[in-house]
């Protein structure tokens, strides 16, 4: 008999009706033990059953998440690069009219360390089962434009709840249609200038995606600190965030070496 198979039995079960039998037929100790050990254990299943469809009809059910947000970040060389995200309080705004009534509800542990914010976030049921999404640690940025340690750190543990939280609902926020046509716009008005400027073009930095899977692959190959400002060093940047996309593909290949190196 399979997991899924015991699990459907279990569910189906009346523990208080079972208890309730033995005690009229003057079971002993152990069984009436074993009983309570049993509804329990149906407790659990039916509480994990509960989560499971809740979280399938809130998917079902739930609205896209729009990006609605636009970061502006300026680079160390002078330079700015944009991008579109949703806000964490605008995704909890669209999922909780939708969680709620199923019985689900969001929270979050976080750790701060040195150097890196490090979140779980928790979607429980009423019945009591509840799924994490697992660690996420998020560096905290040196040198972020405009913000003193305590914010970096606050930035930090947003990005870190945002992720953490869309990866457990299983939903990816959908770049907006007033944003993206406006971004359009922007971008005709500017292709003129740009067209001239070919070599600042080619030192456009890396998109917000392309910096998490730099540390991503950095952590998973065991860069150290070191190690990784030398290499930005030989970039000429500062920042990962400064990491000019035309070479990002390149550099990614050399993150993925060290293993090699390794073995």
């Amino acid at each position: 008999m399979t997991e899924a198979v015991k699990d459907a039995v279990i569910a189906r079960l009346d523990p208080q009706a079972l208890i309730s039998q033995a005690i009229q037929a003057g079971a002993g100790i152990d069984t009436l033990e074993r009983l309570v050990a049993l509804a329990t254990t149906v407790r659990e299943v039916q509480a994990r059953e509960a989560w499971y469809a809740a979280m399938a009809e809130f998917q079902r059910t739930c609205p896209p998440i729009k990006k609605t947000a636009t970061a502006k970040i300026v680079t160390r060389g002078g330079g700015t690069y944009e991008y579109h995200f949703a806000p964490l309080d605008e995704i909890m705004g669209v999922i909780q009219p939708i969680m709620g009534p199923l019985g689900l509800s969001v929270s979050w542990r976080s750790k701060v360390e040195p150097k890196a914010v490090i979140v779980t976030c928790r979607v429980s049921h009423t019945l009591g089962h509840h799924e994490e999404s697992g660690d996420i640690a998020m560096p905290v940025m040196e040198g972020e434009s405009g913000a003193n340690a305590a914010q970096r750190v606050g930035i930090a543990a947003s990005y870190a709840k945002r992720y953490s939280l869309l990866g457990i609902i299983g939903k990816a926020p959908e770049d907006d249609d007033d944003t993206e046509s406006q971004g359009k716009d922007e971008a005709g008005a500017q292709r003129g200038t740009a067209a001239a400027d070919g070599a600042q073009a080619d030192a456009t930095p890396i998109t917000e995606p392309q910096a998490r899977k730099f540390w991503a692959v950095a952590r998973g190959h065991g860069w150290t600190d070191d190690e990784r400002h030398t290499l930005l060093t030989s970039l000429g940047v500062n920042q990962v965030e400064e990491i000019p996309a035309a070479k990002f593909e390149a550099v990614l290949t050399k993150l993925k070496a060290r293993e090699a190196k390794l073995s």
